[in-house]
Formats: C-alpha cells, structure tokens, sequence
C-alpha cells in the first residue's frame, strides 16, 4: 500500500502543477489508485480514500469525477451490504462503531448519497434496545441526509464515537439556536 501511496502522491503532485484536467499519464494513476481502493484489505482502502480527501480539501478544482463516480458505486455498493448488517448486529459496540463509520465517511465525501440506510437507521431510532444508540442513530440519519451540515461539521479523527455523536448534537445545537433566536417554549 506504502508503495502506491508515494507512487500515487508524487505523479499526483507532478501533475497537478501543470493542470486541473487529468492527462493521460494522470489517468493512468487514477486507474492504479482505484485498484488499490478496490482491495479487500480495509485498512489499505480506508488509507487510500483519507489520501483522496486530503488531495480533495489540497486542490478542490481538480476533476476528481473518477473517485466520485467509485465512491458511489463499487465500494458503497459493496460496504453497504456489510454496514447494514453491523447496524443489524446484536452487539451495540458493532452497531455504534458502524453509525461512527458511516458518519466519518460522509464527513470526508460529504455530497455521497447515504440514503440506502434510511430504513436501518429508523429501524434503529424507535427499536434499538441501547437508549443512547437511538439518539445517536437520529443523529446519524439526519448528518447522513444533509450534504450542508456534512460539510460544515467535520468529524475529528481519532474520536470515539461517543465523543463524534456528541460533537455532532453540539454543533447542530449551535447551528438551530443561530435560526431560532427566540428560547423555545
């Protein structure tokens, strides 16, 4: 993966200097890049995509249409499946570090359409037995909805989930307390 990455980096800066429009030389690297973002190695994918955004938030005009264009279709396609069924599991931990993973990744891809867990995730907020997992799951179901708070609400790496839904239910807070000034009643 190490290889890739500073393979990836260096043609990636080279080219960037020159142009916002990938050449082909830039194609050919998108291409490599994209293979390893399709490993089963999930550390190896979660490294690639935090390159991605990073090279996102470092150049916002560069055409990243290829990584859009997979982001929403192999690997969402492919996770779904499994986040679904952690957000299904009988273990609370699993449930809430799915929740915290799925918040992450609109966070760092925050026009990525998340609406697949729209049913789970109401599911989740009227039945969970984990009182605090209900809260968290309507926290998650509204951030996964909204590309504008996505974007201006940035998740903390590093942050337990505990510690992210908090962030979250503070900053929408702040942000429904600057549209109602009056105190509610």
């Amino acid at each position: 993966m190490r290889r890739w990455t500073i393979f990836f980096l260096a043609l990636l800066w080279s080219a960037v200097g020159f142009s916002q429009e990938p050449d082909k030389t830039m194609e050919i690297v998108i291409k490599n890049y994209l293979e390893v973002l399709e490993s089963k190695n999930t550390k190896a994918r979660l490294e690639a995509l935090a390159k991605v955004n990073e090279f996102k938030s470092q150049y916002p005009n560069f055409k990243m249409r290829e990584f859009d264009n997979f982001m929403s279709g192999k690997i969402m396609a492919a996770s779904t499946k499994n986040w679904l069924a952690n957000l299904s599991s009988p273990n609370a931990g699993i449930r809430h570090s799915t929740l915290h993973v799925l918040v992450r990744m609109k966070s760092d891809f925050p026009y990525l359409d998340m609406s697949g867990f729209n049913a789970i995730l109401k599911k989740m907020c009227e039945q969970d037995p984990v009182a605090h997992l209900q809260v968290d799951a309507k926290i998650a179901a509204i951030y996964l909805n909204n590309s504008e708070l996505a974007q201006a609400i940035k998740i903390v790496e590093g942050n337990s989930p505990g510690d992210t839904f908090t962030h979250i239910h503070l900053a929408m807070d702040k942000a429904f307390e600057k549209l109602n000034p009056k105190p509610v009643k």
